[in-house]
């Protein structure tokens, strides 16, 4: 069998192993494996699946993203998001759509010290919707922004997807955290432009 034919079943039974409940790692890892059995044989699939592990894992990069998730820990501890929420609530609570917009920036300013998007979604949920809510704002408004201001963490350093990133392809970690920096920036001044006008224009989904 071709190895497109291969490549092509596979994400097939990937996509139903999962629509049937199957665990997302075992789906992809069973995928996986039998189409590496059906290119190279078994013995082969077996040889990879002893090595490549180990060398992924062992693979300096990696030493990071522990420290990551470590240092988004102490943050979350520390309860250095609601600080960073009060902050730039402070700065633009007055404007319209003042408390969105400092939900955005304090998600863009709490992904710059987990670089976990799971985490900032998480502690901005709890934080924000809750006074969204007592200021009157619509849960259409304020779940949009917690759900798209919380993926900044994939762009704005340190980002473990990045991480991940360079490990699979090889590419400078360095470099590419730097060249994220500036756009995960004007991201979030997107967003928050964006929430102003929309406040702006629709009064009913925030002031």
């Amino acid at each position: 069998m071709l190895p497109e034919m291969i490549g092509v079943l596979g994400s097939i039974a990937l996509v139903v192993m999962i629509f049937m409940g199957c665990p997302i790692w075992l789906a992809i890892f069973l995928s996986a494996f039998w189409g590496c059995v059906g290119v190279v044989g078994f013995s082969a699939a077996l040889n990879i699946l002893a090595t490549t592990p180990y060398h992924s894992i062992s693979n300096f990069t990696m030493v990071v993203l522990p420290l990551f998730l470590l240092m988004g820990e102490f943050a979350v501890h520390a309860k250095m998001g609601q600080e960073l929420y009060a902050a730039a609530r402070t700065w633009m609570g007055r404007l319209h759509g003042g408390l969105a917009m400092a939900t955005a920036a304090g998600c863009a300013f709490f992904a710059m010290v987990t670089g976990v998007s799971l985490a900032s979604t998480t502690i901005f949920t709890k934080i924000a919707m809750p006074e969204m809510r007592k200021a009157n704002y619509s849960d259409l408004l304020s779940t949009a922004v917690i759900a798209s201001s919380g993926t900044m963490a994939v762009l704005i350093p340190p980002s473990g997807m990045m991480i991940m990133y360079c490990m699979i392809t090889g590419a400078s970690l360095g470099k590419l955290m730097l060249a994220g920096f500036i756009p995960g920036l004007v991201t979030a001044a997107a967003f928050a432009l964006m929430i102003y006008f929309r406040a702006r224009i629709h009064p009913e989904y925030g002031h």
